[in-house]
């Protein structure tokens, strides 16, 4: 995989759905792939490190949140010490989605220092996470890449997160997808050439 140039050391991962204190087996799934890929940049003197999202309109949890740190039950399961920064990202409950990706963007500008090391950016959730993801990367001059799991390509078809979920894939230096049929869904929405299965 291109992703694993002798250039890339260390990779910024970028995903609201990994585990947090208050729901330890969130995205379960996404700390295992973070975790294999931080095995795999060990030996060369890289890793990984993790920015979680924590979508919350509560301003009084912000502080608490900042604070919080990699549950034991999920480092247990990774087996691998992740470095991983939680940061809060206001949202408007149901009327809010559509601009979402701003509010996350804006939250992101404070994890500049945290995120400035990295070689590439990888997100793993289409919207918000990766147009926010994109804008970051655009920031630190580093290229990324956007992981799809399923049900975020119907953002793609949405009137108004459609449009930047779009610009935020062709910007992408490629697309992870996890089966041979969201590939085929890709292509179908105009987005060719940039999948990679894995």
């Amino acid at each position: 995989m291109v992703l694993f140039s002798h250039t890339v050391k260390t990779i910024l991962f970028v995903s609201n759905l990994f585990p947090r204190p208050d729901a330890f087996r969130n995205g379960m799934f996404n700390l295992a792939f973070a975790g294999a890929l931080h095995a795999r940049l060990l030996p060369v003197g890289g890793g990984v490190d993790v920015l979680v999202p924590v979508p919350e309109w509560r301003f009084w949890r912000w502080r608490r949140i900042r604070g919080w740190a990699l549950p034991v039950e999920a480092e247990q399961v990774c087996g691998e010490t992740l470095r991983v920064r939680y940061v809060p990202c206001f949202y408007l409950p149901l009327v809010g989605r559509s601009l979402s990706f701003i509010w996350y963007s804006a939250a992101f500008r404070s994890v500049l220092e945290f995120a400035s090391g990295c070689d590439v950016v990888i997100a793993s959730w289409l919207y918000p996470d990766a147009v926010a993801a994109s804008s970051l990367a655009s920031r630190l001059a580093k290229p990324y890449w956007v992981r799809l799991h399923g049900t975020d390509r119907f953002h793609l078809d949405a009137p108004l997160r459609g449009r930047v979920c779009q610009r935020a894939v062709a910007k992408a230096a490629g697309v992870i997808v996890n089966a041979a049929f969201m590939k085929n869904e890709l292509v179908r929405r105009g987005i060719p050439g940039k999948c990679r299965q894995g």
